[in-house]
């Protein structure tokens, strides 16, 4: 699985390298959940460098999201808080934060102050994408399987082994399972 992979790159790669393996995996990422959500995200951070508490942007449809393997609940807070000031406000009502790996359990909900927050890691995604027409999977397994390839070997991190199951494959099985034979298994 493509998740799991990066799961493991992001432990191991956030430890040895300076390497930012977060911040090209926001292009990644990007283009990813355009497929997914059908928005038109752009990367923020490629507009005016290091752009403060979000890293992608739609405008048009006024949600952020910001991209991170870190997501206890200050690193959390600290970006509603960021999000909270008037020059994202005019643009953006709506926060993403989506984890690179498994979201923690939060004891007690955000101080969200009128913003409207969605928390998202891979399993969401994961979820998401098993309910996509078959085009928009290859789509998404594209994107996963080039960007990825790209960013682990530009890191020094390794490279995504060819024997790696595709997305096509595995939601082609969940689509059929699902929706063809449905979900006890009859026509």
């Amino acid at each position: 699985e493509v998740f799991s992979l990066l799961e493991v790159e992001l432990r191991r790669g956030g430890k040895t390298t300076h390497y930012d393996l977060n911040r090209d995996l926001e292009d990644v990422f990007c283009e990813v959940l355009n497929i997914i959500l059908g928005t038109s995200l752009v990367n923020l951070n490629q507009e005016s460098g290091n752009f403060p508490g979000v890293d992608l942007g739609d405008r048009a449809n006024r949600f952020a999201v910001q991209v991170t393997s870190r997501a206890d609940r200050k690193k959390v807070q600290r970006t509603l808080d960021i999000f909270r000031q008037p020059f994202l406000r005019k643009d953006y009502d709506r926060l993403k934060v989506l984890v690179l790996g498994s979201k923690p359990r939060y004891r007690k909900p955000f101080d969200t102050e009128g913003v409207e927050l969605e928390i998202l890691d891979l399993d969401d995604l994961h979820l998401r994408i098993t309910g996509l027409e078959m085009e928009k999977i290859r789509r998404v397994d594209t994107e996963l399987r080039d960007g990825l390839r790209f960013i682990l070997k530009a890191g020094g991190h390794g490279e995504i082994p060819e024997q790696l199951p595709n997305l096509q494959r595995t939601y082609l099985r969940v689509w059929q399972d699902t929706v063809v034979t449905g979900k006890d298994g009859s026509l």
